[in-house]
């Protein structure tokens, strides 16, 4: 969506040692918790705030051979996978930030 290309496609990468992770059509089925996390974006560059995100959640999608998968995801990369997720919906972190809006 925010490049122009109506696919609902995301590719996280945490640096976990688990590479690069492709979502095709995701759908999160689930989610427990709440964190407070300090978020920034490449599409807002120079800013970061603080968001609420799921502890957990579990979602399922296609892998890019069209593989149907579910990864239940935590912590880090829970909030990764909200955080991508929101992009296909047109919400950035900008609109879920709790308090100020900081210069980095």
């Amino acid at each position: 969506v925010q490049v122009g290309v109506l696919k609902r496609i995301f590719i996280a990468d945490i640096g976990d040692g688990n590479g690069v992770r492709e979502f095709i059509n995701p759908v999160i089925t689930d989610m427990k918790g709440s964190v407070i996390s300090n978020e920034g974006c490449l599409s807002v560059p120079g800013k970061s705030g603080d968001v609420d995100r799921p502890e957990s959640l579990i979602i399922q999608a296609l892998d890019r051979n069209g593989n149907p998968f579910e990864l239940e995801a935590n912590g880090f990369l829970a909030i990764c996978v909200c955080h991508e997720f929101d992009h296909l919906n047109g919400i950035l972190f900008i609109d879920k930030v709790k308090g100020a809006i900081v210069s980095i």
